[in-house]
């Protein structure tokens, strides 16, 4: 994959997971992603990483969100753009 494939595919990471992250805050009626963080009992660096796609939205995180939320598994993975739980390899 080229460094320009690379960078698209960490912008379109990045947008996605924003989108879940800033629902997440929203939904949970929180003031930032530090607050989110303590929600979800992950470390503010972890959130961090989602931020700026260096960092996937994994399946545990996906069922966290269904937790904390009650959205379905399948909302959570339309808003990411995944099709299975299988395309969250890479």
């Amino acid at each position: 994959m080229s460094e320009q494939e690379q960078a698209s595919k960490i912008a379109i990471r990045k947008a996605l997971n924003n989108d879940v992250l800033d629902r997440l805050i929203d939904k949970l009626e929180l003031k930032n992603d530090a607050a989110l963080s303590k929600a979800m009992k992950i470390s503010p660096p972890v959130v961090s990483k989602f931020r700026h796609g260096h960092l996937p939205f994994g399946a545990v995180y996906i069922i966290m969100a269904h937790e904390l939320t009650g959205w379905t598994i399948r909302e959570i993975k339309d808003w990411l753009g995944l099709k299975s739980l299988n395309s969250l390899k890479g």
